[in-house]
């Protein structure tokens, strides 16, 4: 059986291992930069306050990370000490970018401005400029990312198992995983289709930079959601980012609410290194093979054993 394998490393830069896990849950979903990974376990030699947590399955760290809460428990089990932790990205949603104009942005001043020194690798993003791009008040430094990528690529930005900004379609792995429920491939125990209204919007009404006679001139109608036959509207006043494009920036806000209509769950039994983004082919007997993507992977171990859920959608989501 595959086992996760973890350690810590103190203030002092010591390595502490943990030799027995009680429990471990790990999240991650493609869009946000935050995975998560909350462990509890026997007391250590160490009391000490630890500044990062470190987990891999296979030889592959899964998570690289910042612990938030470090906290002792005493219950009928014994005391356990349970760390709660983020990501090293999730530093770029925690901190506030410095309001700013730039005459010009590209993806290399993008990166090394608002990522590089926030657990970010690298990135894959092709080359093009967006001219007087504005950075707004309030905004964090994944806010930055995004805005630039909608308005570049009309895309949303993610980050790949090694940690490199990209946008979508995410790559993911060269080989699908194949998941099904007889045969060859990885096996579920159980698997859940939903269809999902209640994100979705069906008008958006935008403020053009270009016409100051009136608020709202500009009505952007959801198709998908005409079928369904309700009204739930939102008003989106735009920057001048999104006027350099013409309103790429509020047509994505709007489909992305269509991102949950069409969801798959599959639980699967053991630890698998599968990574948002990565492709799948789901087989089982009533839909044949489809193709999908991880958008969310959750990882469990606890005195029940190991499992790994997968949030799969279709590409045409995400």
């Amino acid at each position: 059986m595959i086992t996760p394998e973890c350690y810590f490393t103190l203030g002092t830069g010591q390595r502490v291992d943990c030799n027995r896990i009680v429990s471990l849950n790990f999240k991650a979903t493609l869009y946000t930069p935050c995975d998560s990974l909350t462990l509890s376990i026997p007391p250590q030699t160490f009391l000490s306050p630890a500044n990062y947590l470190y987990c891999a399955i296979t030889d592959r760290i899964i998570f690289d990370g910042i612990i938030d809460r470090q906290t002792s428990v005493r219950d009928e089990t014994g005391i356990n000490l349970i760390t709660e932790s983020r990501s090293r990205s999730s530093l770029m949603v925690d901190s506030q970018a410095m309001p700013a104009q730039y005459g010009i942005m590209a993806p290399n001043n993008l990166f090394m401005q608002y990522a590089q020194n926030y657990g970010v690798s690298g990135h894959d993003l092709r080359l093009v400029a967006v001219p007087l791009y504005a950075v707004g008040t309030g905004k964090s430094h994944w806010d930055v990312i995004k805005d630039f990528c909608r308005s570049a690529y009309d895309a949303k930005p993610a980050l790949t198992a090694s940690r490199v900004l990209t946008v979508t379609p995410v790559k993911g792995t060269d080989t699908p995983k194949i998941i099904r429920n007889t045969g060859a491939g990885i096996k579920y125990t159980s698997l859940r289709f939903a269809n999902s209204r209640y994100n979705m919007i069906s008008d958006f009404y935008v403020t053009d930079l270009e016409d100051t006679s009136s608020d709202y001139t500009i009505n952007l109608n959801n198709s998908e959601s005409a079928k369904y036959g309700f009204t739930r509207r939102r008003y989106f006043q735009n920057s001048y980012n999104w006027n350099a494009l013409r309103g790429t920036a509020s047509i994505g806000k709007l489909y992305d609410t269509n991102q949950d209509q069409y969801c798959f769950t599959a639980e699967l039994p053991g630890l698998h290194d599968i990574y948002p983004g990565d492709r799948s082919v789901l087989t089982d007997n009533m839909n044949g093979g489809m193709e999908l993507y991880v958008y969310e992977t959750e990882i469990s171990v606890n005195n029940r054993g190991a499992f790994t859920r997968l949030k799969l959608y279709d590409q045409n989501q995400l």
